[in-house]
């Protein structure tokens, strides 16, 4: 059964697991397989940039995730960058 769920620090490596796989199955994905490194602290802090970051969770694994980042500057502050990654 899928679980949507929002994606807390403690999920960092279940987190990099999903953008790891979608970017070796994928080629719609931002960074190629050999770009992505584990890095504990820097999957923390990409999490916790996010202004909305959930993901569906399949028997503790995540198959895909929907995140949003909003724009920092006055004039792009209601705007969001927004990425869907879904497990094929």
């Amino acid at each position: 059964m899928m679980r949507i769920r929002r994606i807390d620090l403690c999920d960092a490596r279940l987190f990099w697991d999903v953008q790891k796989q979608l970017d070796t199955e994928s080629k719609f994905m931002m960074l190629e397989p050999e770009e992505r490194r584990f890095d504990f602290s820097r999957t923390i802090g990409r999490i916790s940039r996010f202004d909305f970051l959930v993901g569906a969770d399949v028997d503790g694994k995540f198959v895909g995730f929907l995140s949003a980042k909003r724009g920092n500057a006055n004039r792009i502050r209601n705007t969001a960058y927004v990425v869907v990654g879904i497990i094929e």
